[in-house]
């Protein structure tokens, strides 16, 4: 019949031969074929990913985000008021051309979590201090 067993809906077959791990040196005592004298033959029986450098690996550089301006806040900001909670890609689109979407999805998400927490401690003041309230007020009336 079928050798094997079902593992998440998937056949395994337990009869053929096994690719190379790092943990898995002493397979060569159960491997019944005969071993290639090539270590390049034995190399590309392994895993395509052995040679890949992982990005973590490499130096633990992250890219750094580029704080807003207050430019860019402020038009955030009228953005906001025109197109709404939400429409992040028209707030990109039309308002906060230097921005993707995401991070405008980003700085909103900032933003709502800074003027809800705004009362529980003090913290140091931020561009996110900026509120549509406070240029409203400043300027007398709704013009930016």
């Amino acid at each position: 019949g079928e050798k094997g067993f079902m593992l998440f809906g998937v056949r395994v077959m337990t009869e053929g031969s096994l690719r190379k791990s790092a943990s898995m040196d002493n397979l060569a005592l159960f491997d019944l074929q005969p071993r290639e004298s090539n270590p390049d033959a034995a190399s590309a029986a392994g895993y395509a990913s052995d040679d890949v450098v992982h990005l973590s690996a490499r130096s633990r550089d992250r890219k750094r985000g580029v704080p807003w301006s207050e430019e860019e806040h402020l038009m955030f900001l009228l953005g906001l008021q025109k197109v709404g909670k939400g429409d992040w890609r028209g707030i990109s689109r039309n308002y906060v051309k230097t921005r993707t979407p995401t991070q405008v999805a980003s700085h909103a998400q900032k933003y709502f979590l800074r003027r809800n927490n705004h009362n529980r401690r003090r913290r140091r003041s931020s561009l996110f201090d900026i509120t549509t309230e406070t240029v409203v007020g400043s300027t007398g009336e709704e013009q930016m």
